[in-house]
């Protein structure tokens, strides 16, 4: 109750967790992960990684906000150690901040979880196994190459300059983030398999339920998934009415001899070894549905997902205070003055470090989601009012997310997710 009091509201944990108002960020994913070291001009400053608990509540119904706060945060001692400190938002004085302490330490837990895992190891690295098939199984004139084409363009040469110089060794990632190049290309990898080795759970609807954060009775406000599912649809539409042009029925779709070549190579291990793709999960396609599901999830990562995840990096997370990249004391275990605080910040150096580097990242915005070049696809009146509606509707998505971020609801706009804000493709 008194944490409750703190924000201005009248609840308990217990009857948050009963009405199923109680969210928790857990970076079990960074656990055991070995503290980096930031080496410059002979001079090495040892970093700190953490894997911590963040707990969350929505305020109940009546509240004049229902937007989520926190509400306590734990983590390890060491990085070795088993015993675990908590925080609350009652951990606070005026000379000594250990709440603010806690809060930076999950700050900089998800700051390297979303560059190594969110970012690129669950956009740049999963859409990459979907390129070489479809160049090599799909003719040029394949309605399937026709569509996925454009949605790939430039992401196997960025995908190749991360490799040679940003998550390369004494590159920006080993200098910046928390841990060591070595465990950050490990963790990077997981998080791609995570969602390769199980491509029938990874469409944005299912994303969503799997994490639990689907329903908008408990939790009220989530941009991300709201406008998110604006964008899922127009797209998963699209794609319908594209598959429906080429294909009559599911009879279509499996005497189509290159599509399931092109799957079969997705999910064989000398291909793309795409996981539990197709119905059978072997790598066959039965049915048009599962077809317009499997290509609408991969075009929602290579655009949508990828603006999601991308374009915060300059607009968030340049402002150093609250997004450092790693911590340069042990965290604290008990208090923290502000001077102990500032201490752990990034210097000043690795500060303009990382601003420049990811406001090079979140700047680059090259084509525009809908906007196909007209060569792309054949002239036929069904394909050319198929794509009008699909502009349509993002420009009705459009007219919902700014009314949206117009919303008191919102305490700021969301704008990752406007249409006009999604490249066609990875290509930065």
């Amino acid at each position: 109750m008194a944490i409750a009091a703190k924000f201005g509201v009248t609840d308990s944990l217990s009857k948050a967790l009963a009405e199923g108002r109680l969210y928790a960020s857990d970076y079990k994913l960074l656990d055991g992960l070995p503290n980096g070291n930031f080496i410059n001009d002979n001079l090495t400053q040892q970093k700190y990684i953490s894997a911590p608990i963040a707990l969350f509540a929505v305020p109940p119904q009546g509240s004049s906000s229902r937007s989520l706060f926190p509400v306590a945060i734990s983590y390890q001692k060491t990085t070795i150690s088993k015993e675990w400190v908590l925080f609350t938002p009652l951990d606070v004085d005026n000379q000594q901040e250990p709440w603010m302490s806690a809060k930076n330490i999950v700050q900089m837990a998800d700051s390297n979880y979303h560059e190594l895992i969110s970012h690129l190891g669950r956009t740049h690295l999963v859409v990459e196994p979907f390129i070489v098939p479809t160049y090599n199984n799909l003719p040029e004139n394949h309605p399937l190459r026709n569509l996925l084409i454009p949605h790939f363009e430039g992401t196997v040469l960025i995908n190749y300059g991360a490799h040679a110089i940003l998550v390369a060794p004494g590159g920006p990632v080993d200098s910046l983030l928390a841990s060591t190049i070595g465990a950050d290309q490990s963790i990077a990898g997981k998080g791609t398999q995570s969602y390769l080795f199980n491509f029938n759970a990874i469409d944005f609807p299912e994303t969503l339920v799997n994490r639990g954060v689907n329903n908008s009775e408990t939790l009220p406000i989530y941009p991300y998934r709201d406008d998110g599912k604006l964008i899922w649809d127009a797209i998963h539409t699209w794609v319908n009415d594209y598959v429906s042009i080429y294909y009559a029925d599911d009879a279509a779709i499996v005497a189509d001899r290159d599509l399931q070549n092109w799957a079969a190579t997705l999910a064989s291990l000398d291909g793309g070894r795409v996981q539990n793709f197709g119905e059978d999960s072997q790598g066959q396609i039965k049915t048009r549905d599962y077809l317009v599901k499997a290509v609408s999830t991969i075009i929602f990562t290579a655009s949508a997902q990828h603006a999601a995840v991308n374009f915060p990096q300059k607009t968030y997370m340049m402002y150093v205070p609250a997004f450092p990249l790693a911590r340069y004391l042990m965290p604290p275990t008990s208090i923290e003055d502000r001077e102990s605080f500032i201490q752990g910040l990034p210097s000043l150096s690795q500060a303009q470090s990382q601003i420049k580097t990811l406001y090079l990242l979140g700047s680059v915005h090259y084509t525009k989601l809908g906007n196909y070049c007209a060569s792309v696809f054949p002239e036929n009146e069904q394909l050319q009012a198929a794509w009008k509606k699909f502009q349509e509707n993002l420009n009705a998505a459009t007219t919902i997310i700014n009314e949206r971020n117009q919303s008191p609801e919102r305490l700021m706009p969301y704008e990752f997710l406007l249409p006009e804000n999604i490249p066609q493709s990875i290509n930065i």
